[in-house]
C-alpha cells in the first residue's frame, strides 16, 4: 500500500487518473475511514486526452487515518497497441503531493477494448496529514 502526504491546512485534494499510448482506463474510487466506513465514492474514465480528475469532497484535515482504494480497468483502443502506463496521482493547491511508492503501473499484454476484456488494477493508499 502506498502513502500520500497532504497538508491538513491546505486546499481540496484532487485525484488524477491518467493513461497513455492509446490506453483507456475506467476506475471506481473510495475514500474510507479506518473503521472501513465509506466517506465518499466516485468513478473516473480517461478521455481522449488520456486523463480525468476528481476533487475530493472530504477535506484534507479529515483524511488522517483514512485510506483511498481503487479498481482500474484498462484496455487498448488500437489493435497494434498492447502496452502503456496508467497512473493515479494526487494534487493539492496546484502541486503534486508525494505518493510513496508511486502509483504508476507499467502494463503489457493489455487486451483490446473491442474484445470486451480489460486489465484490472486493485490498489490503495493511506493518507498522511501533515
Amino acid at each position: 500500500m502506498a502513502s500520500c502526504i497532504v497538508n491538513g491546512g491546505g486546499g481540496r485534494i484532487v485525484v488524477r487518473l491518467t493513461a497513455d499510448n492509446l490506453l483507456v482506463a475506467g476506475a471506481r474510487f473510495e475514500v474510507k475511514a479506518a473503521d472501513e466506513a465509506v466517506l465518499e465514492t466516485w468513478t473516473m474514465k480517461t478521455g481522449d486526452d488520456g486523463a480525468d480528475e476528481h476533487t475530493l469532497a472530504t477535506s484534507a484535515s479529515r483524511l488522517q487515518n483514512c485510506f483511498m482504494q481503487w479498481r482500474i480497468n484498462t484496455c487498448s483502443m488500437h489493435h497494434n497497441v498492447d502496452a502503456g502506463t496508467v497512473a493515479v496521482t494526487v494534487g493539492q493547491d496546484g502541486v503534486n503531493r508525494p505518493v510513496v511508492p508511486p502509483t504508476v503501473y507499467e502494463l503489457t499484454d493489455v487486451p483490446q477494448c473491442s474484445a470486451g476484456n480489460a486489465t484490472q488494477i486493485d490498489d490503495s493508499l493511506d493518507w498522511v496529514v501533515a
